[in-house]
This record gives structure tokens, sequence and C-alpha cells, in this order.
């Protein structure tokens, strides 16, 4: 408690420079720090608080300073996700030198990835049923989006066709009632336990 106390009373441009390092790194790396350790989080909070005294120096200590040097590291961490991120990765693969985002798994990388949108989902799970969303692009606009990636392994979906175990054919089914609209979307939940496989289809 004594440290948070003396982390207060230090100088705002300093708590500036700290706390904009720390909301930075997370902008940038917001679901992508699977694999960060204690170091990695330190010193790529660094970086950013970095950018954020760099401000202050060039732009002073006052009211305009803070709120350059905020919007600056802000930016900086948005730009670093939306764009340097995916060129560093591309270049690396480009050059040979690796082909790896650091995910811990397959699934992981593909959370990690800047993808566009799936089109068609399949869930093999383990008791010998599937369930399918066969065209996700009419629930892009749902309020969970067309589906959903869980960080352990789990899937949401809209179901649009199920395959129970021992069947030979699918049988269609509907996830929006038009007679009660006010509901929405029906989205099931398959926890990773329950999954065997899955496949995601994606365009190019």
């Amino acid at each position: 408690m004594d440290g948070v106390v003396n982390l207060i009373e230090l100088p705002l441009p300093t708590l500036v420079v700290l706390g904009m390092g720390y909301v930075g790194y997370r902008v940038a790396y917001s679901g992508h720090d699977g694999p960060h350790g204690p170091a990695d989080i330190l010193f790529l909070s660094l970086v950013f608080a970095a950018v954020t005294k760099a401000c202050l120096v060039v732009f002073g200590e006052g009211a305009v300073g803070l709120i350059v040097s905020i919007m600056a590291s802000l930016g900086a961490a948005v730009v670093w996700r939306m764009f340097g991120a995916p060129w560093s990765y591309a270049s690396f693969r480009w050059a040979g030198i690796s082909d790896h985002d650091r995910g811990r798994s397959v699934w992981e990388s593909m959370l990690m990835r800047r993808l566009k949108p799936p089109t068609r989902l399949v869930i093999w799970l383990k008791d010998g049923g599937r369930l399918m969303c066969s065209d996700l692009e009419p629930f892009y606009g749902a309020p969970m989006g067309p589906c959903m990636f869980g960080p352990d392994g789990s899937v949401g979906l809209y179901i649009t066709d199920v395959w129970e175990a021992g069947d030979s054919e699918w049988t269609e089914l509907s996830p929006f009632d038009p007679e009660k609209p006010n509901w929405g979307y029906n989205m099931t939940i398959v926890p990773a336990s329950e999954i065997a496989r899955v496949q995601v289809r994606r365009p190019v």
C-alpha cells in the first residue's frame, strides 16, 4: 500500500509518463499479450512511456504538453497495432527469418492475426455431433459479431445446421425467431472441453 501512495505522490508529468506507457501497451497488445512475461510487459510499456516523455520534453509539461503526449502515445499504440505488427510479421516471413508470431498454439496465432471475418464455421464435437453456421455474413451485424473464439478454445456461434451423433445429414435450425424479433439472435457457447475439431473458412 505504501508503494501505491508513493506513486500517487509523484509529479503529474511522471505519472502521465508511467500511466501512458502501460495504457499504450494495453492498446497495442490487448488480446495479443498471452505469450508476454513480466519483462515483455515492462519493456514494451517503456517504449510507449518514451514516446510520452519525448513529447513532454518537446512541448513542455503544461496542459498542452500533457495532452499532446497522451495523444501521441495512444496514436503510436494504434499505429503499431494496426500496421506495425502485421508489417513486421510479414517482413520476417518474407526475409526468411521467422514465420512465428509468438502464439503458443495455432489457435492463439489465429486470434492474434488481423484476418477478414470468417464466412463459414463447423465444429466437430467429441460425442460425434457437429454444429455449423453455414453462412456467417448475415450475422456480421449481430451484437457479438458473427462468432466468437475464446482464448481457452471455446467457440460461440449462431447455429444454422446441426448433425447429431448417428445422423446421416444436416438438420437446419434457425438462430433467429421471426415471431419474436426483439429476442435477437441465439448464440450457442461451446466449451473447449466438448470440441474435437474446428473448421473456419475465411476469404483471401
